[in-house]
């Protein structure tokens, strides 16, 4: 079955349609997301407020994992399989490079805090000397060396822009690098 078989309803956009919706409740808060198809990834619409605390409390009981940007909860899209053997090759040179410094790679399992207003899932990053972490919990990093984003396509717009002008606010950050994971291409900041 491919996208267009699963639309359901009216033909509003050709790009976009409602599936799910479902509440996930903290505390007394309750966060409505709504799932959105774009083709065959998953992506979350943003619609409640949260403080980075209530972020954090949610994100630790959270079936999937979500990004806050500046003080939204956004779902993350499932990754391709091509995602996934990019990361894991990139991976696998980054630790190979890193054998015997002082510095450690991490997967996309480990949080980025950039403020109080943003904190991401990197899909890479390296991290040289001892981790510093944004709250008590230890779930959430403030000092990358090097953060590493494989594109695609419903992630490359906020890769490039909103998540792109917050990792450059960090002080540790020496690098950016963007992957394609449709072209031959790697963009290096």
């Amino acid at each position: 079955m491919n996208f267009r078989q699963r639309r359901r309803g009216p033909r509003r956009n050709r790009r976009f349609h409602v599936d799910v919706n479902y509440s996930l409740t903290i505390a007394p808060l309750s966060i409505r997301l709504i799932q959105w198809h774009h083709e065959d990834i998953m992506a979350a619409a943003p619609v409640a407020r949260l403080s980075p605390d209530e972020y954090l409390a949610h994100e630790r009981q959270a079936e999937f994992k979500s990004e806050y940007i500046d003080g939204y909860v956004v779902g993350m899209a499932g990754g391709s399989p091509e995602h996934s053997l990019i990361t894991m090759n990139a991976a696998h040179v980054l630790v190979g490079s890193l054998k015997g410094k002082a510095c450690r790679v991490y997967g996309s399992d480990l949080k980025v805090s950039v403020s109080h207003k943003d904190i991401f899932y990197p899909d890479l990053m390296v991290i040289c000397g001892p981790l510093r972490y944004a709250e008590p919990r230890k779930d959430a990093v403030t000092n990358p060396t090097v953060v590493i984003e494989v594109l695609s396509p419903s992630t490359e717009t906020r890769d490039r822009g909103i998540k792109s002008a917050a990792y450059r606010k960090l002080d540790s950050l020496q690098e950016y690098i963007l992957i394609d994971q449709s072209a031959a291409h790697i963009e290096h900041y």
